[in-house]
């Protein structure tokens, strides 16, 4: 339990420093910002918070080769200032992977709070729970999560309180490179959070640990890539309310590791998670290439008219000599005599090659999304944006996006159930909340089917015998509480009595409806099942000899 003692340390830790690299490089990007993109590949690091980039220690030939086959490594050169475009390709598969697993609100549940006869502390926690996640906006944070966390491969929630800020407490985002962690067999031990807080000549960085039980924090003053000589906290105003050490009386860590989408294919044994970028940079490079080039020649191709000097105005001694495209009427004047073939006017409109570049486009951005894991459908790419009639047709062409946020979505349960428990713990601890239960997340279906998709396969299920009355209001009404399909159920019951219309569940002696009609065949007396109303209920199941 101690922070580091300072000095001439690193700072990120060496221990970090390839996976740094790697956040500067996604970093620059997701930002979207040409200039970054250009500092980075140049070699100067940019505004990538690493330290690391720094053109004195980088390696010469890594920067050679870079800056040989990379479009954004390349310099200008002379007086010659080149506009480069970027796509914002990336900027668009971080904002949709989020709204994947985000776009639709995860539901917040205490188990214990929606079992017959649950008791008053569930529900209660329940409650807190529903209007803490509206007071915090968490369903804003969790969009800011998922979006951090596909661009640079993870993301840390940490929970943290200031009665005089808020009474509550607060689920906080942070990013990746402000963060230097600690695991063990996979799992998150201890973090330790840093910020900058002043980077000129000397720099003085905030580090605040996280523990089971603790948070501790330090102030030190260094240079770019040294941590220094620790200060007193009093010394900055950032950090002269705080603590050196501080008891959190919470048994767990305040802060979970999000990882986005494992294992780490460039750091094979990494606790890291990937970025959607990984193994791409070259293919997104290649389009911003593709795309500048395309507007190179809309630029180039511009159509152009030469004329002779002899239909130009002399506008006075040292003006020069003007040309009215606008004139309407002009003089005759003579060809030149030594070359009779010549025009006085010559038009020239160069080749636009804007279908070339388009496939081109087209082809590089297929791939780059194939790599992140997506179907081309979900971005819209051409002969893909067809009409779909059925949840079935949906997930058939989304098969590839579904999968890929089906395993986003298990990383994200399992950290969010832990942190939102300790969240429940902090706010039970210091702000008088109701007793702290585990939490459990569920993401909705992505593709919901239709009530006729559900109808049907309930129809099924009960010609079936394989479904009881009340599961099948269950299905019908997945958004109900067990309260309300309780209630339905007995509406259905009560309106089953009638012959003919007997259903599952309502025969006292446990039988399952009522003889066949004594004039009915053996092959073709079948009892009749129960079926939600609206269903047909009633009608005999097919038997052998009836198929056709």
């Amino acid at each position: 339990m101690a922070l580091p003692e300072g000095g001439n340390v690193p700072w990120p830790p060496s221990k970090w420093r390839s996976a740094y690299l790697r956040y500067g490089e996604h970093s620059a990007w997701y930002s979207g910002d040409p200039q970054q993109l250009q500092t980075y590949y140049s070699g100067y690091g940019g505004n990538d918070r690493t330290g690391f980039f720094d053109p004195n220690t980088t390696a010469q030939g890594w920067k050679s080769l870079l800056k040989r086959f990379m479009f954004w490594a390349r310099q200008n050169s002379g007086a010659v200032t080149r506009q480069r475009i970027h796509s914002g390709l990336p900027g668009d598969i971080a904002g949709a992977s989020s709204d994947l697993l985000f776009g639709d609100p995860p539901d917040l549940i205490i188990p214990e709070a929606h079992v017959v006869k649950a008791k008053s502390a569930a529900k209660d926690a329940q409650k807190r729970l529903t209007r803490r996640v509206d007071e915090d906006s968490m369903h804003s944070t969790f969009l800011e999560s998922g979006e951090i966390s596909a661009a640079l491969g993870g993301v840390f929630e940490r929970v943290t309180w200031d009665p005089k800020f808020a009474e509550r407490p607060l689920l906080v985002p942070v990013h990746p490179d402000a963060a230097v962690p600690e695991f063990r067999w996979g799992y998150l031990q201890a973090v330790t959070f840093w910020r900058t807080l002043v980077d000129d000549k000397v720099v003085i960085r905030h580090l605040e640990r996280l523990e089971p039980g603790y948070i501790l924090h330090g102030l030190y003053k260094g240079t770019k890539d040294k941590l220094g000589i620790p200060m007193r906290l009093t010394e900055m105003a950032e950090t002269a309310g705080l603590e050196a050490v501080i008891e959190t009386g919470l048994p767990k860590l305040t802060a979970v590791y999000v990882p986005n989408m494992k294992p780490n294919r460039q750091e094979r044994g990494s606790d890291l998670g990937h970025s959607d970028y990984s193994g791409s940079e070259g293919l997104l490079d290649g389009l911003d290439e593709t795309w500048t080039s395309l507007l190179r020649d809309f630029r180039l191709g511009k159509g152009r008219i030469f004329i002779s000097k002899d239909l130009a105005r002399a506008q006075g001694r040292g003006k020069g000599s003007t040309f009215d495209v606008e004139q309407e009427i002009w003089e005759l004047v003579d060809m030149v005599p030594s070359d009779p073939n010549a025009k006085m006017i010559q038009p020239q409109q160069f080749l636009i090659r804007v279908q070339e570049h388009l496939d081109g486009c087209d082809a590089l951005v297929a791939r780059i999304i194939a790599n992140a894991g997506y179907s081309g459908s979900s971005f819209g790419l051409k002969n893909s944006a067809t009409v779909e009639r059925t949840a079935t047709e949906v997930k058939a062409r989304e098969h590839r996006t579904l999968a890929t946020r089906a395993r986003k979505s298990e990383y994200y349960q399992h950290a969010l159930e832990d942190i939102l428990e300790v969240y429940l713990m902090a706010d039970e601890k210091h702000f008088n909340g109701p007793r702290a239960f585990r939490p459990r997340v569920e993401f909705p279906e992505t593709v919901q089917d239709s009530f006729l998709d559900r109808a049907t396969a309930i129809e099924l299920l009960a010609r079936a015998r394989a479904i009881s009355l009340q599961t099948s209001v269950e299905m019908a009404h997945p958004e109900w509480d067990p309260d309300e399909v309780d209630s339905e159920v007995k509406r259905i019951e009560a309106r089953m009595g009638p012959a003919g219309v007997v259903g599952i569940d309502t025969a006292t002696d446990g039988s399952a409806g009522t003889a066949a009609p004594d004039d009915a065949s053996s092959e073709t007396s079948a009892s009749p099942v129960a079926m939600p109303p609206g269903t047909g209920g009633g009608l005999p199941p097919v038997s052998d000899n009836q198929a056709t």
